[in-house]
């Protein structure tokens, strides 16, 4: 008699799979979660659970997930190198059907993979395009229209695997790091436990990748400073891509451009009536009874719409002119 409810082992340490595993946690098939251990996060650096397991914490006080997170195996791994830990990861996989890798962080030996039936891959972006750590945030950088999700077989190549499913999103204009990360997480939680099924009923074969390969390799902390993009389209996509990260120095400290757009026509042609003005240079312009804030750029103008500075709240463009009164100054 063929089984309905499939067991499922997520190894996840990350924040994109939560509703997933959530979702599989509800329908009774989350059987393992294979995480890291706990790490020094937050201010002050303190040792935390993973976000998987501060998760799980969470739904454990809802009295219908109660007995289910209690029931649920936890295992924390650092690496796979320790012989004893993989043993041990290794037994439990026997009792289930599909190991789904997701926002890891590990490389999962063969031994590891070929131990359940199915080794799943669950990747932010249309494969082969972007693979590698930082699909969301490399696709907002070049500009993409179009991404997705990939569900593939996990091989020793990174992200590499055979398909089994793919879906596409559109990322709008005002998508940013996290509304793009939300919008993938959310249809994940929806799509994926079906695809699933069909793959354990053998109603799907995995196919060969196909396409134009790209990379989107771990961001690094020097591509935050936003002073590198010097281009409007280019650093309005930064800004989206680096969400809450990107920052620029004013008088001194970080002031991080939380949303830019590229200005109006109108204010295009205001703005560059003044060919004086330096580039990084910050520019309050009056419309009618509201002020907006503009940066001049080496190749052009955007508007900075919200800014945080270091150490203080979110503010919009005209909160942040009444309080700190920058035109005319230079960031770097």
């Amino acid at each position: 008699m063929r089984r309905e409810s499939p067991r499922i082992a997520l190894a996840t340490s990350g924040t994109f799979p939560l509703k997933l595993m959530e979702r599989f946690l509800k329908e009774g098939w989350l059987k393992l979660l294979i995480t890291k251990p706990p790490a020094p996060r937050g201010r002050g650096l303190k040792l935390k659970p993973m976000p998987p397991v501060e998760h799980l914490k969470n739904l454990s006080e809802d009295p219908y997930l109660k007995d289910k997170v209690d029931s649920l195996r936890i295992i924390e791994v650092s690496t796979f190198k320790d012989k004893e830990k993989k043993r041990e990861v290794i037994s439990a996989l026997e009792s289930v059907d599909v190991l789904l890798v997701c926002d890891f962080g590990l490389f999962i030996p063969g031994s590891v993979r070929r131990s359940v039936k199915y080794s799943l891959n669950l990747h932010p972006s249309l494969l082969p395009a972007y693979r590698g750590a930082s699909p969301i945030e490399r696709a907002l950088l070049k500009g993409e229209k179009l991404t997705g999700l990939t569900l593939a077989l996990l091989t020793g190549e990174l992200d590499a695997g055979p398909i089994i499913a793919r879906w596409e999103v559109e990322i709008s204009q005002e998508d940013d790091r996290e509304s793009l990360r939300e919008k993938l997480s959310s249809l994940a939680s929806e799509v994926v436990p079906s695809a699933i099924l069909r793959l354990l009923r053998g109603e799907i074969q995995p196919t060969p990748q196909e396409g134009e390969v790209s990379y989107a390799p771990k961001v690094e902390a020097s591509e935050l400073h936003l002073i590198k993009y010097e281009e409007p389209e280019e650093f309005v996509n930064a800004v989206r891509a680096f969400k809450p990260g990107g920052y620029l120095m004013f008088r001194d400290r970080r002031l991080r451009v939380l949303r830019a757009s590229l200005p109006s026509s109108q204010d295009l042609g205001i703005l560059e009536s003044d060919r004086r003005v330096d580039p990084w240079t910050l520019r309050v312009s009056k419309i009618g009874r509201s002020r907006k804030l503009f940066l001049k750029l080496p190749k052009g103008w955007v508007e900075l719409l919200e800014v945080q500075p270091e150490g203080k709240r979110v503010m919009k463009s005209e909160q942040f002119i009444n309080g700190y009164r920058p035109d005319g100054e230079v960031v770097g």
